[in-house]
């Protein structure tokens, strides 16, 4: 999607899309990424009353920022069901999406053109199925109905770090439509893998100069990120995280975030996170540290 595309300009899209979506009766069907921040944001910043882990007005960047896709993440019962899938992709068909052309993003990844340049990028992503999975098999890139439905279903771009998406999700309203995101670890784990992947590229040598500067940059944007998921945390959330840390102990991709926010946050070398560190006051910073401390270390 282009950088024009506003946040308040998505939702004009995201919505009739997400209230289609909901009439498919799944478990999980969840917004991610930089839009479900936004949209809990502007939440919060509607009902001040609701307390969080640093208040709003104590937010040196208290607006939400511009945002390029929709991240949703759907449940493995979603992709292992024929039925389900035919409605998803009913969904997006009617609301103007079609399969992206790129060839990594078939089946999983839907583009709304605008005209022009302009388009609103739709990604479905889906953890890692386990022995329990029904109908479903899994390869690098997708997770996908077995035996494949073709051009009549849907795939959920692989995401170990979604692990745990069910436990939990913060369920809100927004100008009268009801808005579901993913708790705030799994979010965590989700941002902290993204920022660590875009470091690693910023400091590659197989990379140019332009490739290594826009990963630079994207981790700066994550890193702020695991900021603002965890100052937004509502004190109902809270109350259920233990819970989630205990099911996802010893989880690879859990255990791999809490060696990066080790190794990152805790220390503060990184330049993403000294980045992060500049769009808080000191105590507010040292109170997300702590949150995130109880939970990765």
């Amino acid at each position: 999607m282009s950088n024009d595309l506003m946040g308040d300009e998505l939702w004009s899209h995201f919505a009739p899309l997400w209230s289609d979506l909901k009439r498919v009766q799944v478990t999980t069907l969840l917004v991610a990424g930089g839009y479900g921040l936004f949209l809990k944001q502007r939440f919060l910043l509607q009902n001040p009353a609701v307390p969080i882990v640093v208040p709003l007005e104590r937010w040196r960047e208290a607006n939400p920022r511009v945002t390029k896709d929709l991240d949703l993440v759907i449940g493995l019962d979603l992709i292992g069901s024929a039925d389900y899938q035919k409605d998803v992709l009913a969904s997006l068909t009617r609301n103007g999406f079609v399969v992206s052309e790129k060839p990594s993003g078939k089946r999983w990844q839907f583009v709304k053109s605008l005209g022009g340049s302009r388009a609103v990028l739709v990604e479905l992503h889906a953890p890692l199925p386990d022995e329990r999975a029904l109908n479903v098999v899994a390869d690098k890139h997708r997770v996908k109905h077995k035996p494949s439905l073709h051009d009549t279903g849907i795939h959920g771009r692989t995401n170990p770090e979604a692990v745990g998406s069910e436990l939990f999700p913060f369920r809100f309203e927004l100008n009268g439509t009801d808005v579901i995101v993913v708790n705030p670890i799994t979010w965590s784990v989700m941002k902290l893998t993204a920022m660590d992947d875009r470091w690693i590229g910023a400091n590659s040598d197989d990379a140019g100069q332009e490739a290594r500067e826009f990963s630079r940059q994207q981790a700066f944007k994550h890193a702020q990120d695991v900021c603002r998921i965890l100052a937004s945390m509502t004190r109902d959330e809270g109350e259920s995280t233990d819970v989630i840390c205990q099911a996802l102990r010893g989880i690879p991709s859990f255990t791999r975030a809490t060696t990066i926010w080790q190794s990152q946050f805790v220390t503060e070398k990184s330049p993403a996170v000294l980045s992060a560190k500049r769009n808080w006051l000191l105590d507010d910073f040292e109170i997300i540290k702590s949150v995130g401390s109880r939970w990765f270390l």
